[in-house]
């Protein structure tokens, strides 16, 4: 995973043992679920180990945390979504599914920034949004198709406005 700044950051590993304790290789030190969301918030790269079968268990871990930040209120992924995706399971278009959800978080981390302050100019505080962290510089052709795309966007809710106050 690359770092917000856009270079890339050390892997880190970690082991999983037995009694459910996670071991950071790199600091000789156990840690939590909420230090490893931490540090893949930081732009840390991780990959985790049973540490008795050594394999790979990064994405059940990976699953674990985002189990752990909806326990605690932070759910981004609505019942029904997860309804939808447990029904591609099994799909042929599996495969097809999460390399589109892959590239759909991909161009939304690197233009969270932008769009982000798009619409917070463009609802003019009507709905508080916490800004989001910068992502890097999008190309300026990137910039102008998202203006663009907020104009029309804009074009469509002065229209249905219009139609609302009229009805």
């Amino acid at each position: 995973m690359a770092e917000r700044s856009g270079t890339r950051s050390q892997r880190v590993t970690i082991k999983k043992y037995a009694n459910r304790r996670l071991y950071n290789t790199a600091t000789s030190a156990y840690v939590t679920l909420d230090y490893l969301a931490d540090l893949i918030k930081k732009g840390t790269d991780l990959s985790v180990y049973d540490a008795r079968t050594g394999e790979d268990i990064t994405r059940s871990v990976l699953l674990q945390i985002v189990l752990e930040e909806d326990a605690k209120g932070h759910g981004m992924l609505p019942a029904a979504f997860l309804r939808k995706l447990i029904c591609f399971s099994g799909d042929p278009l599996e495969a097809l599914v999460a390399r589109y959800l892959e590239k759909a978080i991909e161009e939304l981390t690197r233009n969270r920034a932008v769009l982000s302050r798009h619409i917070q100019d463009s609802l003019d505080g009507l709905f508080p949004i916490a800004p989001m962290a910068p992502a890097g510089e999008p190309e300026v052709d990137e910039l102008d198709q998202l203006r663009e795309q907020l104009s029309r966007m804009q074009q469509q809710i002065d229209v249905l406005a219009r139609r609302a106050r009229k009805g």
